[in-house]
Formats: C-alpha cells, structure tokens, sequence
C-alpha cells in the first residue's frame, strides 16, 4: 500500500483554462508542464503529484477526444510513474 506523505498540485496545465491556452496565453502546454518539473518536484520530496484535468482539456464540443491533451497525460503520467 502507497502511503501518501508529501505532494503538490499541478495546476492551469490541462484545469483551470480557459480554451487551451495557459493563463489566457497561447503557450505550448508541452512546455508548461514538463518531464523535468516532475524531477525538480521529486527532488522536493515529493512522493505524488496532483494533477487537475478539466473534461473541457480532453473533449472538444462533439464529444471527439483531443489527442494532444491525452498526450501530455500520458506522458505525465509515464515521468511519476
């Protein structure tokens, strides 16, 4: 069983948005939030990060997903794995 002691939130990645872009700017979430920042955070001590993801982020209006946003999930989830 995983203890949960110490962690941080991700936040205005793939939550808290509007559209996709970061803070109402178009900057490429790929380098918002990136395999080093899991690193930086772990070197923290931290043993889990939270990670926010909006409905909004992975579908757009017709119910299609959005590949670049399943993309950098996985890809987030691959680096804390």
């Amino acid at each position: 069983m995983f203890a949960v002691q110490r962690g941080t939130n991700v936040s205005h990645w793939l939550s808290q948005v509007e559209g996709r872009t970061v803070e109402g700017h178009n900057v490429e979430r790929s380098i918002w939030f990136a395999e080093e920042d899991v690193q930086r955070i772990a070197g923290w001590g931290c043993d889990h990060i939270r990670l926010p993801v909006d409905e909004v982020q992975l579908w757009d209006d017709s119910g299609n997903r959005e590949p670049e946003a399943f993309e950098l999930l996985n890809h987030a989830l691959d680096w804390c794995e």
